[in-house]
């Protein structure tokens, strides 16, 4: 029993923490299409993460998520709303706080949120963080730039996420 326990410390230290944040403040937003390509996203990076059997911590600016299983997961994404409370400054200062092993980060907001202040809020994290900020802007071309450990993707579609989640991680 000892040795599985071992075993198991083992494979988490050496999987990769992956955390799933996002955006829900009504302000980040568009328009209420936008924030549910923004879940929609979250929850396509959730499922792989799960599938992939990394740890997962999924977040948005009011709360922490379930997510012991794929249809869990859906479940409670299925119930996040938009909220007045949000920003991405708040929500990275949120999650660093929660969970202070992430390997990588997810960080998503609306197209309100400017770059600028996404790339500012998502270096805050250490530099052993592998960071990717999605900045969803329904319908735009997707876009990518990476500064150090920091990846800034604009997302048009779901799509295009699969896409700009290799461009991410190259």
């Amino acid at each position: 029993r000892a040795g599985q326990l071992m075993v198991r410390q083992y494979e988490e230290t050496r999987m990769s923490r992956v955390a799933v944040t996002l955006d829900t403040g009504r302000t980040s937003y568009l328009d209420e299409a936008e924030f549910e390509l923004a879940v929609s996203c979250a929850a396509s990076l959730s499922l792989q993460t799960l599938y992939s059997e990394s740890p997962l911590t999924l977040t948005t600016s009011n709360d922490l998520l379930v997510t012991v299983t794929p249809t869990r997961t859906l479940d409670e994404l299925s119930l996040v709303e938009q909220s007045t409370r949000g920003g991405v400054a708040d929500l990275v200062h949120s999650l660093m706080r929660r969970e202070t092993r992430v390997s990588i980060a997810m960080v998503l907001t609306g197209s309100s949120t400017s770059t600028r202040v996404l790339r500012q809020a998502c270096a805050r994290f250490d530099v052993d963080t592998r960071v990717v900020g999605l900045r969803i802007d329904a319908g735009a071309e997707l876009r990518a730039r990476t500064v150090g450990n920091v990846t800034i993707l604009q997302v048009g579609s779901l799509d295009d996420l699969p896409r700009a989640m290799r461009k991410a991680m190259e």
